[in-house]
C-alpha cells in the first residue's frame, strides 16, 4: 500500500523535526499501517552519544512528528484488555521477560542499524490485539523494545519498567483504570 506524508516532515527514507534546531532521524521503522517511527540522537542518560529521542509520523499531509506518549500506548492496552484481558496480561509479561533479557545499544553502529528482535513472536503470538485499541500490536512491539532499550542506557532506571508492571497489575486486577491512567499521565 501507498501511503502519503507531509513533506516537510519525510523526504527519502528520513523523517524530520524542528525543535530548537533541526533534526533528522538516524532510523526507521515503516509499519503496516504506514506510521513511520523514527530514532533520533539524544543527549541524556549515562552515555549521551548512545542516547535516542523515539518520534513518529502518520500518513497524511497534515500530519506532523510527534512523541509517542506513554499514556497513549498505556490507554490502547487498556481498551485491548476489555475484550482481551488475559492476552493483554501475556503481551506485558512477554515484555517484562524482554526488558531483563534486551540490552542497551553499545554503538553507534549498532544503535542506527537495529531491527525489533521481539516483532515476528509479536506478530504471531499476539495478532489478536489488533482487534480492539487505536494501535497496532506492530507499533506496540516497536515503540515498547525501543523505551526498554532507551531505558536501559541508563543503570538504574527503571521509569518503563514499573510502567510495564503497572499494566500487569491493571490485568491481574490490583490496580484499576483511575489508577492506572493518573499513573501513566505522570510520566
Amino acid at each position: 500500500m501507498k501511503f502519503t506524508y507531509n513533506p516537510t516532515y519525510y523526504n527519502n527514507g528520513k523523517i524530520f523535526y524542528n525543535r530548537n534546531g533541526y533534526h533528522e532521524s538516524v532510523k526507521i521503522f515503516q509499519l503496516n499501517d504506514g506510521i513511520i517511527i523514527g530514532i533520533f540522537q539524544g543527549s541524556r542518560g549515562a552515555n549521551p552519544k548512545l542516547d535516542f529521542i523515539v518520534k513518529q509520523l502518520e500518513p497524511g499531509k497534515k500530519s506532523k512528528v510527534r512523541t509517542p506518549s506513554h499514556t497513549h500506548w498505556i490507554v490502547d492496552l487498556l481498551l485491548k484488555a476489555e475484550k482481551h484481558k488475559t492476552l493483554v496480561l501475556e503481551f506485558v509479561q512477554f515484555y517484562i521477560v524482554q526488558y531483563n533479557k534486551l540490552q542497551c545499544f553499545k554503538t553507534i553502529s549498532e544503535r542506527n542499524n537495529c531491527s525489533i528482535t521481539t516483532e515476528k513472536i509479536v506478530l504471531k503470538k499476539f495478532s489478536k490485539l489488533n482487534e480492539t485499541g487505536n494501535y497496532s500490536i506492530q507499533y506496540l512491539a516497536t515503540i515498547i523494545e525501543l523505551f526498554i532499550r532507551c531505558e536501559k542506557q541508563t543503570p538504574k532506571a527503571f521509569m518503563f519498567f514499573n510502567l510495564l508492571k503497572l499494566i500487569e497489575n491493571y490485568c491481574n486486577g490490583s490496580k484499576d483504570y483511575y489508577s492506572v491512567v493518573s499513573l501513566s499521565k505522570r510520566v
